[in-house]
């Protein structure tokens, strides 16, 4: 499936497989999901973007051909892997796919394809963000955009380490669910009293930081409620802006507010082979738990289109996964 314009008009085309160069595997897709990074991807919001162009970043599938060093060649050559990576477009029968951006996975069966098609984007988000925390002593954080899937999971990966969550949703109906998922106190964005509740926990629990997926105009209004000296990561850009570096500024002059930008695949690069077995581990062992992900539908790929169109006009119904 290829993007034609700006516009985001999609049509199916046909092109050569493609073949590995050095560093990089083949992958035989089996699902793949539609994701808002791939929208920040069409943006230019990862680099420059040119039209027509092939879409997807995320995926699940086998590896049926490489171009690796000689030692790589017979430990991945069958394997089934799960992967996000800018040089790759997976809303394809096949995908090429760097190295350094996969991981190996167990074989998932078609009723796990939910999980394996998101195995990668937002459990490793969601560990990365709660690295944050334990590496530097917070013992509470607050987060906007807190019915998502991240955080969602950050919500229970931070009870099971005993840090108290201020997750801000933006319907009634989703506090008791993070409520229920175990956070601390959870604040509806829509309340008429939600600046003076959202001061009172912060305050209250000792929230020192603060995690933004949202940016623009939003972001900035939690900003101004954030103790002095507060940090903020951040993560997303989901209101379609990010804060700006004029913004920023004015927050590090005016309250001492630090700001840092977090992509889960710079950390997930950093990590040695031990650490990236023991974080797959944990994902494959919390599948049906902590890194469950809302999926509104399954489609086959042949149906995709229609499906894309649909989530753009609402991406909070949960994921879509495209079948092949």
């Amino acid at each position: 499936i290829i993007t034609k314009s700006e516009k985001l008009i999609y049509e199916f085309t046909t092109t050569n497989i493609p073949k590995p160069s050095p560093g990089e595997v083949l992958v035989k897709l089996k699902c793949t999901s539609i994701n808002p990074s791939d929208w920040s991807r069409a943006l230019g919001r990862f680099g420059p973007f040119s039209y027509p162009s092939q879409m997807g970043l995320s995926g699940y599938g086998e590896i049926v051909d490489e171009n690796l060093e000689s030692e790589d060649k017979l430990s991945l050559i069958g394997k089934h892997i799960a992967f996000w990576s800018l040089k790759s477009f997976s809303w394809a029968e096949y995908s090429v796919v760097p190295k350094e951006d996969l991981i190996v996975t167990s074989q998932f069966e078609n009723k796990d394809y939910g999980f394996a098609a998101n195995y990668f984007l937002n459990p490793v988000t969601a560990l990365g963000l709660l690295d944050i925390l334990k590496s530097q002593n917070f013992k509470s954080v607050a987060f906007n955009s807190g019915f998502s899937n991240v955080s969602k999971m950050l919500i229970q990966l931070c009870k099971q380490e005993g840090i108290k969550t201020v997750p801000i949703v933006r319907k009634a109906e989703q506090v008791k669910k993070c409520q229920e998922l175990g956070a601390t106190v959870t604040l509806d964005s829509s309340d008429p009293e939600f600046e003076k509740h959202f001061a009172s926990s912060i305050g209250s629990l000792g929230v020192k930081v603060f995690f933004d997926s949202v940016g623009g105009e939003s972001a900035e209004r939690m900003f101004k409620l954030l103790c002095d000296g507060s940090k903020v990561h951040m993560y997303g850009g989901i209101s379609g802006a990010y804060t700006s570096e004029e913004t920023q500024k004015k927050f590090t002059e005016n309250r001492g507010l630090s700001f840092e930008r977090f992509f889960f695949m710079n950390y997930y690069k950093k990590l040695n082979p031990e650490q990236k077995q023991a974080l797959s581990d944990k994902i494959e062992k919390e599948s049906l738990t902590t890194f469950k992900s809302e999926i509104s539908k399954h489609v086959k790929f042949e149906e995709a289109i229609p499906a894309i169109e649909e989530y753009t006009k609402d991406m909070s119904k949960g994921k879509v996964i495209i079948e092949f």
